[in-house]
């Protein structure tokens, strides 16, 4: 999949895109996954999720974040959350920083952390709001 252009990839839609092997979305390329649509990228499934490797989520721009699922977010292995830009972390809804585990929380930066609005914390579950170190209260 790397030599398809990124127009290419970015035609797909949400079916194509479901259809991918794990394999393959972790093999796109930095550029081909910023320019999946959200509409495309809403469609990925967990594991495909899980197999965003840290590069491909450190370019995640704040509308594909927003797009992706609760249930994706919940699945986003900690070093790539920790990744994911403020203005991306910013971005998620209040029922996506809901679903952030508490190891997820922790991973937070403490920029990241600082972008939360009134509502996404207060979305945090109990356990998330318990985990967050103290730097990030202050």
């Amino acid at each position: 999949l790397a030599v398809i252009s990124t127009l290419a990839i970015a035609a797909l839609s949400s079916a194509q895109i479901r259809v991918l092997t794990t394999d393959q979305v972790a093999h796109l390329t930095t550029d081909q996954v910023v320019n999946i649509t959200t509409s495309s990228l809403a469609g990925l499934t967990t594991d495909q999720a899980v197999a965003l490797t840290t590069a491909q989520a450190v370019e995640l721009t704040s509308r594909q974040v927003a797009a992706l699922s609760t249930t994706n977010i919940a699945a986003l292995e900690t070093r790539d959350l920790a990744v994911l830009t403020t203005t991306a972390v910013a971005a998620m809804t209040t029922n996506q920083v809901r679903a952030l585990t508490t190891d997820q929380t922790v991973a937070l930066t403490t920029d990241q952390a600082a972008t939360l609005s009134s509502s996404q914390i207060a979305a945090l579950s109990t356990g998330s709001v318990a985990a967050l170190e103290t730097r990030d209260l202050v």
